[in-house]
């Protein structure tokens, strides 16, 4: 027993004088940076926020120096007034490079929010409630540099209406970050979230409705031309995996340009038909499905308040079964190739559906064919 109360006497003191030293640093610094970072904040917003505590801490965030804020209530900018808040949250909390705060420069890195709730919305005349932060802020203290490249979720319920476009959207982030060079106008954006959707409504078509997703993201974000490329990004709904790239474009009052593609291997047809918007997939409610589909899917064009983008998904279907609900007929073992549309062109602007070369069973005959 005696060789090992030499190393654990000296981890013991490791570990006090370790203690002690955040400690201290708390007491030295913790004050110069609570004041520092309100006065920051209050020299760039346009809003009165309300906070109930604020505290500093080496330690509930090690190795990174933390400013928390206890029950934060951000009111929504002028002119809107719907629910009066457009956040609150039971902690926010900004995070600092310790090594930087001995140095006497507090740099922001990472930022946490806890139990928050988002109420953003834009209203017909495109203005906004979340337009808090100054259209030209005030320079930063030399003191004080944002060097923001994270920022994490617990627990975030939000609230997405926008009345010029017609978007309505709700979802909880129940675990969620994002990473990147925030303060930069082009950087890469990586984002890992663990959702629960709600709805997903554009132009009163629901696409995604109570469902449990994964997210894996990474975007091009380019802040002066409102453009998102995606590339190595992946989806996860419910039973459905999905492959995400292409880009998506900001147009202002007019809406958003998209251009898509979402592909899968093998995948499930009933969790396939679950997340198609419901303007499609209203006849299919008539129908139970067992099988398994690979698809390449491509939504290209506007989406706004009047349009819709253009919708197109090429299949393939193995061993497909289809029984019509309330019957006992049942197509069996369907195999086949075929795309649909919404939108089968500008000329001719009517849903599109096309099977080549089916093969399958019915009250235990073949059939095939085209259609």
């Amino acid at each position: 027993m005696h060789r090992f109360r030499e190393p654990l006497k000296w981890l013991i003191l490791v570990l006090a004088g370790g203690s002690i030293l955040l400690f201290s640093m708390a007491l030295i610094f913790g004050g110069k940076i609570k004041e520092l970072v309100v006065t920051e904040i209050n020299r760039n917003l346009v809003v009165e926020v309300a906070v109930d505590d604020i505290s500093f801490s080496f330690f509930s965030n090690f190795p990174f120096g933390s400013v928390t804020f206890h029950k934060v209530k951000v009111p929504e900018a002028e002119p809107f007034k719907t629910s009066g808040q457009m956040l609150s949250a039971e902690k926010i909390t900004l995070l600092f490079n310790p090594l930087n705060i001995i140095k006497g420069k507090y740099e922001l890195n990472k930022i946490k929010v806890t139990s928050a709730n988002f109420n953003i919305q834009v209203d017909a005349d495109g203005n906004t409630n979340y337009t808090v932060w100054k259209a030209k802020a005030d320079s930063l203290s030399s003191e004080f540099s944002l060097k923001l490249n994270e920022v994490i979720l617990d627990d975030v319920d939000v609230l997405y209406y926008n009345t010029s476009n017609n978007q309505d959207h709700s979802f909880v982030i129940k675990k969620g970050s994002l990473s990147g060079e925030f303060y930069r106008l082009e950087f890469s954006l990586r984002t890992r979230s663990d959702l629960y959707v709600q709805r997903l409504v554009v132009n009163s078509t629901s696409y995604i409705t109570d469902k449990d997703c994964e997210v894996n993201l990474m975007i091009d974000v380019n802040s002066g031309a409102d453009s998102y490329k995606f590339g190595k990004s992946k989806l996860h709904i419910e039973g459905l995996t999905a492959d995400v790239s292409g880009t998506v474009t900001g147009k202002g009052d007019e809406g958003a340009d998209i251009d898509l593609i979402i592909s899968s291997e093998s995948a499930d047809i009933p969790s396939l038909v679950s997340v198609l918007p419901d303007q499609i997939t209203n006849w299919s409610k008539n129908y139970a499905y067992q099988g398994s589909v690979n698809f390449n899917c491509r939504i290209s064009g506007v989406a706004s308040r009047t349009q819709i983008p253009v919708f197109g998904i090429n299949f393939e279907t193995f061993n497909l079964n289809i029984n019509p609900k309330g019957t006992a007929y049942k197509v069996s073992e369907l195999n086949a190739s075929g795309f649909f549309t919404n939108r089968k062109s500008s000329t001719t602007p009517v849903e599109y559906l096309e099977l080549n070369n089916f093969s399958a069973v019915l009250e235990c005959k073949p059939v095939s064919g085209s259609c």
